[in-house]
């Protein structure tokens, strides 16, 4: 979610798109339209999932009420959710454009001391249905709205999630998980949830770190048309990659490097894949089975990390700061 007051102007896939001026959230872009999880003002600070048209027009609104961390899902219209904390109270809610909200969890305490809501993640499945995947204390949790809570795996307190589902249906939730608060005593780990169509959910630790209070970074996630799946994640000394072809788990993570930072991921409908990270103040990439490239000078400290993606013509594309770089 941005922070403070709005810009007025968001970067959609390298483009800058002028936006309403009180409009301030998140954006992505899916088949010439954009959808905006946005606050109506500095003041209010009340959340609005808004349908724009590609010249930032308001098509659609739906006010969701609450202020709150949001995550946004495009395909079949537009759907969100978001955790809202008063206190020590914490309540995730969901949302598709049109409908009223509903809740999906509520916990209370803090993640940074072993409680409440650590993350959540949102996705369409090829049905309408909207995901929501998220972590409490000791769990993540997976939730068709409207549909019964599923157990997916152990979380320990401090917890980020991805979900990521393919046209065919396949559903892949990555999370990375450590201990909360100052005493560690559980390595930080990665584990992964797959869900085959038709099928029930498969979960298992993919990685765990060597040595105590080493912390494992964010996890980034794509699936391609066809199921095949990239993660990339790193365990503070290394920026580890991990496939999982059509109906199969995850492989061995292999090292793209030692130090650095993940980026994004993406999978192409023919399944190539598409891998960026930072590491040694370059942005680097790989593409396939192909040799890593270096695509910049130093970049010093990024405040987001590099984006990945294959554009309309299948053509590989990172981006980071105000700069693009596309393959041929």
């Amino acid at each position: 979610m941005v922070q403070g007051c709005p810009r007025g102007a968001y970067d959609v896939g390298g483009a800058t798109l002028p936006l309403p001026r009180r409009l301030d959230g998140v954006v992505k872009a899916r088949a010439g339209r954009v959808a905006v999880l946005a606050r109506g003002s500095c003041s209010r600070r009340r959340l609005v999932l808004a349908d724009l048209g590609a010249d930032g027009r308001v098509l659609a609104t739906t006010p969701l009420g609450d202020d709150g961390m949001p995550r946004l899902a495009v395909g079949h219209g537009a759907g969100v959710a978001w955790i809202s904390s008063h206190g020590d109270r914490y309540v995730l809610r969901a949302a598709v454009r049109g409908a009223a909200p509903v809740v999906i969890a509520r916990r209370t305490g803090t993640p940074e001391r072993g409680g409440g809501i650590s993350d959540a993640a949102v996705a369409f499945l090829p049905n309408g249905h909207l995901l929501v995947v998220f972590a409490d204390r000791d769990e993540v949790l997976a939730k068709v709205v409207g549909g019964p809570l599923v157990r997916l795996g152990p979380a320990a307190g401090l917890t980020r999630v991805r979900v990521a589902v393919s046209p065919s249906g396949r559903v892949v939730v990555a999370w990375g998980t450590e201990d909360a608060g100052g005493l560690r005593n559980v390595p930080a780990t990665v584990y992964t949830a797959i869900r085959e169509p038709g099928r029930g959910w498969s979960a298992r630790r993919l990685d765990r770190a060597g040595w105590l209070g080493d912390p494992t970074g964010d996890p980034e996630l794509a699936i391609g048309r066809d199921g095949r799946a990239l993660l990339e994640f790193h365990d503070a000394r290394r920026v580890r990659l991990a496939s999982a072809p059509p109906g199969k788990p995850f492989g061995r993570a292999r090292v793209l490097a030692n130090g650095g930072e993940p980026g994004g991921v993406a999978v192409r409908d023919d399944g190539l894949t598409l891998a960026s990270w930072v590491a040694g103040g370059h942005v680097r990439a790989k593409l396939g089975s192909g040799p890593a490239a270096t695509l910049s000078w130093n970049v010093g400290f990024l405040p987001e990390p590099p984006r990945a993606a294959f554009d309309h013509a299948g053509r590989p594309v990172v981006s980071w700061d105000r700069y693009v770089v596309t393959g041929g």
